[in-house]
């Protein structure tokens, strides 16, 4: 089975007002999960945390359909497991935020 041909988009995202956090992506109404997106950035040395002050650069995303992005802040621990926020509310259903050109800035409410 062949790969779909789509072009492939990159965007530098800030978030204000974050302290760390996470990015949540989409492409059309289908979710990344956490994990592989870490795993295609893990593969380009790219590090997706969101941080104080920094950038973070999303990369060589098929836009097989239009990317937006969400932002949920870390969270304590609650077990032994990582826990993708994506799949579990309130962060399931936070705010995307389209991305149209090769930078984004969003300020998560």
């Amino acid at each position: 089975m062949a790969l779909p041909l789509a072009p492939a988009r990159s965007c530098t995202i800030t978030v204000t007002g974050a302290s760390s956090g996470f990015l949540g992506v989409w492409v059309g109404q289908r979710y990344v999960p956490l994990d592989l997106l870490v795993t295609h950035h893990d593969w380009r040395a790219v590090d997706i945390l969101v941080t104080a002050g920094r950038p973070v650069r999303l990369t060589d995303i098929g836009e097989l359909a239009p990317i937006s992005v969400a932002y949920a802040p870390e969270q304590p621990p609650t077990g032994t497991e990582f826990v993708d926020p994506f799949t579990v509310p309130p962060f399931m259903n936070a705010e995307r935020f389209a991305i149209t050109g090769s930078q984004l800035s969003i300020r998560p409410r």
